[in-house]
Order: structure tokens, then sequence, then C-alpha cells
């Protein structure tokens, strides 16, 4: 293997790591989001049962 062919397996591997490490940011964002939007649902689902407990009471 000669150096120019290690130097562009080399950029390849950079490459795709940094391609790698801004998936994994990207899915840790996403989580993120989940878990507020799951929260956000539960509060809603919560506030409905309410109104609809006082509509009926």
């Amino acid at each position: 293997m000669t150096d120019i062919e290690l130097q562009e397996k080399l950029a390849s591997i950079d490459k795709l790591q940094a391609e790698t490490h801004k998936l994994v940011a990207d899915t840790i964002h996403l989580e993120k989001k989940n878990k507020w939007f799951e929260f956000t649902l539960v509060l809603a689902l919560i506030a409905a049962t309410v109104a609809v407990t006082k509509l009926f009471l």
C-alpha cells in the first residue's frame, strides 16, 4: 500500500467518523425531544381527563 493510498483511506475513515459522530448527536437530540413530547402528551391526557370529569360531574 502506497502512501497516497494510505492517506486516501485515512481521509475516508475520518469522513466516516465525522458522519457517525453527527448521526449519534442527532439520535441523542431526537431521544431527548421524544421524551419531552411524551411528557407533553401525558400532561394533555391529564388535562383532558380533568376537563371530561368536570363536564360530567
